[in-house]
């Protein structure tokens, strides 16, 4: 059997989108299909199906949920630094500085309120969220 430059291509290009195919449906399956299996990864996972389960013991009804996640897995809420003191400053939201050590931009800050998000103060939340802290 004679394969012709044509007859590779299109195998190259089959093989090329079931390949494609694949990586879609092994994404659907996983819903942090970017991230590599590991600790920070499974306890994500296990927090947002413990939560949202209503037959879970630590179900939190939609409208009282707020999470954010960074980079690493870190639960977090939205934390504006605006005390010197305690750390470096940054905004520009709500007039504090521009900075390069991070960006705070009052548009996020706008949006967030907005949305009703939890904007933490460092200055002014701190202590009563994190009351051991003293």
């Amino acid at each position: 059997m004679d394969l012709t430059r044509r007859d590779l291509f299109r195998g190259s290009v089959t093989v090329a989108a079931l390949a494609a195919m694949s990586r879609v449906s092994r994404a659907a399956d996983d819903p942090l299909p970017s991230w590599n299996d590991g600790p920070a990864k499974k306890a994500i996972l296990e927090f947002v199906h413990n939560t949202t389960d209503h037959l879970s013991s630590k179900f939190v009804p939609k409208e009282e949920r707020i999470a954010t996640f960074d980079q690493d897995g870190t639960l977090w809420v939205m934390v504006l630094h605006d005390d010197a003191d305690r750390e470096y400053a940054y905004g520009p939201a709500n007039g504090l500085p521009d900075t390069k050590v991070g960006t705070f931009t009052q548009a996020l800050y706008d949006e967030g309120k907005s949305k009703g998000w939890s904007v933490i103060s460092m200055k002014n939340d701190w202590k009563r969220i994190f009351s051991l802290d003293n």
